[in-house]
């Protein structure tokens, strides 16, 4: 281009702006920054002062996500209910809610006169098994030698095994209450029998007090294992076919929406709810993150099915004029001066952060921070 043509061309942007600036003298408002048609025109110190920024159409990941609800978690076998096998008072209370407790450890200890009475039927029956046992032997060894009648022989053999099945379900008795049967038959007879809790985890549930008495079966204790933590969400039907194991989770807190995890999808359900139509859909919690959730706990999330690269924008530079949509680039600078272009554009994907610019080249000296000062007139 000739010098000729460059100052022709200077003429009329500079023509151009001074246009815009006279249209806009008495319509401008506090900033100066009213649009006339699909032009404005402001100064460096606006755009300095509104914290305006210019960016270019990137290249941005956009994602195909099926949003679900849901909440955290255990396995079945990673939660335990402790319950009581026979009543008693609680005489001591050794771990109380939320605290940290291993598998057979002592939670509480309970007292009741019927835990002697038991360990002194299975000593009863310890003696009487002996002597019966001794007989049915000798027995056994007379009706070989047709020395005694077969009625002696069977009446023993009866009597040996009452006791035996009397002795064998009172070992399991004590064994269910925690008592060791061979201190019993020692002589060791105690009034107190130890709870003790069956997994390793956090205590979540602790319903007992000094002197409170418990019934049999009553579930006074829950323990869960944090360490087995998992996402238990619920997606619709018409989503399921989408999902599969191994596809990406990202999740988050109720109240912490700016701070997402990761996570990876374990297992679909196989049955659909009838009325909410929907499917369970699990999924694994990374080992760094589980201490900063808890069983039970509320969260949000999105499963990522697939992922591909397109132009996009930041949300707040995209700019809506009923079904359009537009953005403001710069078509001219002069000394304090900035020109500014209403441009239209077509969008398609829209994520939280950024929305798809539907182009096949970049677009240079975008507004991207900062449109929200510009109003239209």
């Amino acid at each position: 281009m000739n010098v000729t043509s460059r100052l022709f061309l200077f003429l009329i942007i500079t023509s151009m702006m001074q246009s815009s600036c006279h249209r806009g003298g008495s319509d401008d408002g506090e900033n100066g920054t009213g649009i006339q048609g699909n032009e404005v025109i402001i100064t460096r110190e606006q755009f300095r002062t509104a914290e305006m920024v210019l960016g270019n159409t990137e290249k941005v990941l956009f994602e195909s996500v099926i949003r679900l609800n849901g909440n955290i978690g255990v396995p079945p076998d990673s939660r335990a209910r402790v319950r009581i096998m026979m009543p008693g008072f609680v005489k001591r209370i050794y771990r109380v809610e939320g605290e940290y407790v291993r598998s057979g450890e002592t939670i509480l200890t309970l007292e009741n006169t019927d835990y002697i009475q038991l360990q002194q039927d299975y000593l009863e029956a310890f003696y009487s098994l002996s002597y019966l046992k001794a007989e049915y032997d000798r027995q056994k060894s007379l009706i070989s030698d047709n020395i005694t009648s077969e009625k002696n022989y069977l009446n023993a053999e009866s009597e040996y095994e009452k006791i035996l099945a009397t002795f064998e379900g009172l070992e399991e008795k004590l064994k269910l209450i925690s008592l060791d049967p061979e201190q019993v038959t020692q002589g060791n007879i105690v009034s107190e029998i130890s709870i003790r809790a069956p997994i390793t985890g956090y205590i979540t549930k602790q319903e007992v007090t000094l002197g409170m008495y418990i019934e049999s079966q009553d579930a006074v204790v829950e323990i869960v294992d944090n360490r087995d933590l998992q996402l238990r969400l619920t997606a619709f039907e018409k989503d399921v076919s989408r999902i599969e194991p191994g596809q990406t989770i990202r999740y988050r807190k109720a109240d912490a929406l700016d701070e997402w995890h990761m996570g990876a999808v374990t297992m679909v359900g196989k049955s659909v709810a009838p009325e909410a139509r929907t499917i369970p859909v699990y999924g694994r919690i990374r080992d760094e993150d589980k201490d900063a959730f808890m069983d039970g706990m509320y969260v949000e999330a999105e499963i990522i099915t697939q992922g591909r690269e397109a132009y996009g924008l930041p949300n707040e530079a995209i700019q809506q004029e009923e079904n359009k949509h537009f953005v403001f680039v710069i078509k001219a600078e002069q000394d304090d001066e900035i020109l500014l272009e209403k441009r239209y554009v077509n969008v398609g994907q829209v994520t939280e952060t950024h929305t798809e610019i539907i182009t096949e080249t970049a677009i240079a000296d975008i507004l991207i921070e900062g449109t929200f000062n510009l109003t239209i007139e």
